[in-house]
């Protein structure tokens, strides 16, 4: 019997950043992910940095699930 990957199997970013330095990082990281088709965005989100309203950094979360490697259509 081969091992099996659990169904819901997922990554998780996290950056601690300004609103700007997260774009960056979504543009330069993660974007080119999901564009090569290596994996499908489930979840964003985005939180003041230990829930203090006044915080210049924020805490970003974004859930990502490996797709297959299949075969070339």
């Amino acid at each position: 019997m081969a091992s099996k990957e659990p169904r819901n199997y997922y990554q998780k970013w996290v950056l601690h950043a300004t609103p700007d330095d997260c774009v960056e990082h979504f543009q330069t990281i993660i974007q080119p992910l999901i564009d090569q088709g290596k994996y499908s965005l489930i979840r964003t989100r985005r939180k003041p940095y230990n829930n203090d309203m006044n915080a210049l950094i924020y805490e970003y979360t974004w859930d990502l699930k490996p797709l297959k490697g299949g075969s070339s259509m």
